[in-house]
């Protein structure tokens, strides 16, 4: 098993974590995450189908997902890298997940993709996702606003 290695670095809101599947719900905790954030990137080069599936299983709901995917996979391919919880980067293609993995597991989660940009898929949290604070456009008060 992999150990875990934080180390604080100078600018608020970021530590430097080996993450894995097994640790990310602890790390997030540890560091008092909001369970509905506005934004979750993740590229890790190589676990980051199964980082993400940790998170999402773990009921946490951010309103957009940035998760980097093999782009070598052709589009009707479903394949997902090994879990290999100590594995970094070693310099080769073999690492990762397809784009169509990576939307069957979103699509679990009700995220729908709105882009693929270069090795990342952008996604938003499906309107049954929604958390409770957001509010609709029937809330606003138009008066206070004037047409331009």
């Amino acid at each position: 098993m992999a150990t875990t290695s934080i180390r604080h670095l100078p600018y608020p809101g970021a530590i430097q974590a080996h993450v894995t599947a097994e640790n990310v719900g602890r790390l997030l905790a540890e560091y008092k995450a909001p369970w509905d954030p506005g934004v979750l990137s993740i590229d890790i080069d190589g676990n980051d189908y199964w980082v993400l599936k940790a998170i999402l299983s773990l009921g946490y709901r951010p309103a957009i997902i940035v998760v980097e995917y093999n782009t070598l996979f052709g589009p009707e391919e479903s394949v997902v890298q090994k879990y290999e919880p100590a594995r970094m980067l070693d310099g080769t293609v073999n690492h990762g997940a397809s784009a169509l993995a990576i939307k069957k597991l979103l699509d679990g989660f009700d995220y729908q993709i709105c882009s693929y940009e270069n090795w990342n898929i952008i996604a938003v949290v499906g309107p049954s996702r929604l958390p409770s604070r957001v509010l609709h456009a029937g809330s606003l008060d138009r008066s206070r606003f004037d047409s331009v």
